[in-house]
């Protein structure tokens, strides 16, 4: 076969010449094959792969778990940062609901029971209104309307207001509002006025449901479900109300009115 200038046979050029191309192909086809790992890492636990010999998953399952860690880790601190901003602008008052627990179930109903026959039709301006509730204020109350006006209620007992300091974690509340709604009744989005304090415990009584809770509540833009004889804590500054109801419901909660 003849030969160049160099002593380089013309098989030799060719045989050089065809390194060349298949060193290139690997080097395409392990690129190729890196990405496909990589895709297989991205997606979890489908890249788990055993190894029969060393009863061990491969790296790749690791590697996608600390990936979901990482990205879990992420999702928590935009989370925080973002309550930190909330509650900078709420000078540090709640703002999530907080479930408290439950009340005896037998004994609430009974308690309010013994007071339907005190209740009176909510007053707007001194005159009753039509929102189909009736309530019944104990310790200090308040006549809503343009003038918000404080005046005396119901007398709270001792052992009444014993509880009710267990529920409050203090004794710096005055006043108790008792409301019955009838089914159909609803309370419209709002938020309290400035009379009122933030804090509001409330505890919900209304009928068993076979779901574990039939009153939805609106807060802070989502809607709570509410169970027979649940206490919760909100902030009475962020908008709140009550959907339509289908059956009778409840609601005693505890407060605080600014008198100074």
């Amino acid at each position: 076969m003849p030969e160049d200038g160099h002593g380089i046979t013309l098989f030799g050029v060719l045989k050089k010449e065809w390194q060349i191309v298949f060193l290139l192909k690997d080097k395409k086809t392990n690129c190729r094959r890196k990405r496909r790992e990589r895709k297989r890492r991205g997606k979890g636990i489908f890249a788990i792969k055993k190894d029969t010999q060393k009863n061990q998953f491969s790296h790749s399952f690791f590697t996608a778990r600390c990936a979901r860690t990482r990205k879990i880790k992420a999702i928590i601190a935009r989370v925080q940062a973002i309550m930190d901003i909330v509650r900078f602008f709420t000078k540090g008052e709640i703002v999530m609901l907080n479930r408290i627990g439950f009340v005896d179930k037998v004994k609430v109903w009974n308690f309010v029971k013994t007071y339907e026959n005190l209740l009176e039709v909510e007053r707007w301006n001194g005159k009753q209104n039509s929102s189909g509730r009736k309530c019944l204020w104990f310790g200090l109350g308040v006549e809503l309307g343009f003038k918000s006006t404080v005046f005396e209620g119901f007398e709270i007992n001792n052992s009444l207001r014993k509880k009710c300091n267990d529920l409050w974690c203090g004794s710096d509340w005055n006043s108790i509002l008792l409301y019955k709604y009838q089914a159909g009744c609803e309370l419209k989005n709002h938020v309290d006025r400035d009379i009122f304090d933030s804090k509001v415990i409330v505890i919900n009584i209304s009928e068993d449901s076979l779901l574990d809770g039939n009153v939805e509540f609106y807060y802070n833009g989502n809607i709570e479900i509410l169970s027979n004889g649940e206490i919760v804590e909100f902030n009475s500054k962020i908008s709140h109300g009550i959907k339509k109801l289908k059956s009778e419901r409840w609601s005693l909660s505890i407060r605080k009115i600014i008198t100074a």
